[in-house]
């Protein structure tokens, strides 16, 4: 591998970043790599949109060779859309001072521009794609009809334009996908298939069972919104056949999606389980490893994902994993051997599939065992390892 710790890396994302003096907070989610791949440049400069109030998720300082540019957007696809030819005029002026591009995210503004640049000054570019956005409408109704329908357009027509400007910076552009599903819909000759993660070594934890004591704690980590699909799963526990005692825990901001927060509450009250459904709030990364070392089952709802990190983080902690078979979640869990994989929108599922771990003490052992083993290479540093190799791989000339 050449020796690049006197380039400069551009990291361009669609998140926020909140700057307290010289100090750079962002979302440990993804300021994690950013602090592994500081590691090894010279300097690193950061593109995202400011925050001007410290929220939640700015829970995760940046290592001091972090540099910020603030990108001219409030965030969100309008935004981006208003403000492209500003976003074109900070794209050029990082991409000619750099040495390599790292973009993360899907309808970043200006692509087309971002490309372009890309190409005329001849920096690799590797994009990182966690997720699917033309999925995510699919799974359910979000802001109406004819604004999701307008949705899909701008959707389509940004990804015609990340398409173009790929295939224009060949061999010098690399994707990298969270799961099948999104690899097939960005086909391309350089590409692989990933799952991501920001797994350090401390935070594995490793037990030979769970679900021992008379209380069952099952427990999801998601963000509370529709496209999780928390209802099949509170309508998943008057189900459960098994006769121990069954607490649900849901960890997850319940800042946004009020109509979508007050349905949950509704159905949980409709079905008593006042006394069972726990909402805990937000849960700090750091926390996360604490909460799932107290859990029995895991189980993730959701009708729409890339390749989740807390489904790596629950089977890194040994606890046996109920998810759907969704987006590239099937590239993180081998149905019967690491983990349960069920259908979306289906609370029978979730209910069998819990009754099969809580009656079958050697299927979830073996996927206690199966899960640990198989994410132990998938920590923070091989992945920000991968990324430097793609790199070197690149005609960088």
């Amino acid at each position: 591998m050449k020796d690049i710790r006197s380039k400069n890396l551009c990291i361009l994302n669609g998140s926020s970043i909140y700057v307290n003096d010289d100090e750079l907070y962002c979302h440990a989610s993804f300021g994690k790599l950013i602090n592994e791949l500081s590691q090894h440049f010279n300097e690193v400069r950061v593109c995202v949109h400011e925050s001007l109030v410290k929220q939640r998720e700015h829970d995760l300082l940046l290592s001091s060779n972090v540099k910020f540019t603030k990108l001219p957007t409030g965030g969100g696809a309008i935004s981006g859309l208003l403000n492209g030819k500003k976003c074109s005029l900070v794209y050029e002026k990082i991409i000619k001072n750099s040495d390599f591009v790292f973009v993360r995210g899907v309808l970043i503004p200006a692509v087309s521009e971002l490309y372009y640049f890309c190409s005329l000054y001849k920096k690799p570019i590797i994009h990182w794609l966690p997720g699917n956005p033309m999925a995510l409408i699919s799974s359910h109704r979000r802001s109406g009809f004819f604004k999701d329908l307008l949705s899909r357009y701008f959707i389509k027509g940004w990804e015609k334009k990340l398409h173009k400007g790929h295939n224009t910076c060949l061999p010098n552009s690399y994707y990298l996908c969270n799961g099948t599903e999104i690899a097939e819909r960005h086909p391309s000759i350089n590409s692989e298939t990933i799952i991501s993660t920001t797994l350090s070594e401390s935070d594995f934890y490793h037990r030979v069972d769970t679900c021992s004591n008379d209380t069952v704690n099952l427990t999801v980590v998601c963000y509370i919104r529709p496209e999780k699909g928390l209802e099949y799963l509170i309508q998943a526990i008057p189900l459960i056949r098994n006769e121990k005692n069954i607490r649900l825990n849901i960890y997850g901001s319940r800042d946004r999606y009020e109509d979508y927060q007050d349905k949950l509450n509704q159905l949980v009250l409709e079905l008593g389980l006042e006394n069972v459904v726990m909402f805990h709030g937000h849960c700090l990364p750091e926390n996360i490893p604490k909460s799932l070392r107290k859990s029995d089952i895991f189980i993730l709802p959701t009708l729409s994902e890339g390749t989740p990190r807390v489904v790596i983080e629950a089977k890194a902690n040994c606890v046996p994993v109920i998810a759907t078979l969704v987006g590239g979640i099937p590239d993180s869990i081998k149905s019967g051997y690491d983990g349960l994989l069920i259908p979306p929108k289906d609370p029978q599922a979730i209910a069998d599939s819990v009754d099969r771990i809580l009656m079958d003490n050697e299927l979830r052992k073996q996927l206690i065992n199966n899960a640990f083993n198989s994410t132990l290479q998938l920590t923070v540093d091989n992945f920000a390892k991968n990324i430097l190799t793609k790199f070197n791989e690149i005609d960088l000339n």
